[in-house]
């Protein structure tokens, strides 16, 4: 039976339904009053059932055509929503697990809010971030393993689009008790210091690095870490200085006591930027995730 059905002929079902005539039926869905009698005996043919029966100014539906009407309406509500893609998403009783992709900075920064904000916002949504960079965000997304990526990214291919979330300096953080703390600071102080680095792909040239080799100019260079959190727990015992993101830089102060001095010299901003593949540039869902995301970064102080 079901392989029988034309979606035009529920189409019909539901306007004759909800208009009580035929004639009615037709003209709103532009048909001439015979092929609307046409495709109500084929309806009737299929299903078994008279489901109109006719009375002074029109018809009335059958017992049947009564039980058919509400899964009738649900299924074309929903093809129409699927279709359409501008369907309006309800986040309190959305159900769904969702993977974000984020650099070490960006978790650092905008995860916990984010989480916050999804909780009270959308319980029924489960948040898992997984860390990616410039180097393996767009794998990640091509292969359907994130929603989305979040970093310090390059200009994306062609199918994904990238959206700028903020512009942030920097700053260089150190334990309260580091001879730089206080007094005199310059760059003559700056590159005389024991720096340590952060990269996730254990790289010893950083862009502060590869910043001062185009001045003729060198840094001292100690350990590298892969993740913000042990760079924070090695500068709370040790006389190494970090320059680093703003943001990421009040993070680690609120956690390990640190304290921050200005970059002592000209250094240009850091743009955290959002992408994701375009098949999803219309999903409900995916729509509401990025405003989130868009507002909780512009909301979360830049520092």
């Amino acid at each position: 039976m079901f392989d029988r059905l034309d979606l035009n002929l529920l189409r019909l079902f539901e306007a004759v339904l909800h208009s009580g005539s035929v004639s009615r039926a037709a003209t709103q869905l532009g048909l001439t009053q015979s092929a609307a009698s046409n495709g109500l005996a084929r309806l009737r043919e299929v299903l078994g059932d008279p489901l109109f029966i006719r009375r002074p100014g029109g018809v009335e539906p059958t017992a049947r055509a009564r039980d058919l009407a509400a899964p009738v309406a649900a299924a074309l509500s929903g093809l129409r929503m699927a279709i359409d893609g501008r369907a309006p998403f309800d986040p309190t009783g959305a159900e769904a697990e969702l993977t974000v992709g984020m650099s070490d900075h960006a978790e650092l920064v905008l995860a916990p809010a984010l989480i916050a904000r999804i909780e009270a916002a959308a319980p029924g949504l489960s948040l898992t971030f997984r860390h990616c960079d410039r180097s393996d965000a767009v794998g990640l997304i091509d292969d359907e393993a994130l929603l989305l990526a979040i970093g310090v990214l390059p200009d994306p291919p062609a199918r994904m689009t990238r959206q700028f979330l903020r512009r942030e300096g920097f700053c260089v953080v150190m334990r309260p008790g580091h001879p730089a703390a206080a007094g005199d600071w310059s760059l003559d102080v700056y590159l005389a210091a024991r720096h340590m680095l952060v990269s996730a792909v254990a790289s010893r040239t950083g862009a502060v690095d590869r910043l001062l080799t185009e001045r003729g100019l060198q840094r001292r260079l100690g350990p590298v870490v892969s993740h913000h959190l042990a760079a924070g727990a090695v500068l709370a015992d040790s006389d190494l200085l970090l320059t680093l993101p703003q943001s990421v830089g009040h993070v680690l102060m609120r956690a390990f006591g640190l304290v921050e001095r200005p970059v002592p010299f000209e250094l240009p901003q850091v743009r955290l930027a959002m992408i994701w593949h375009r098949r999803n540039d219309e999903a409900p869902l995916h729509r509401w995730l990025r405003r989130e995301v868009a507002q909780l970064a512009k909301a979360v102080g830049a520092g």
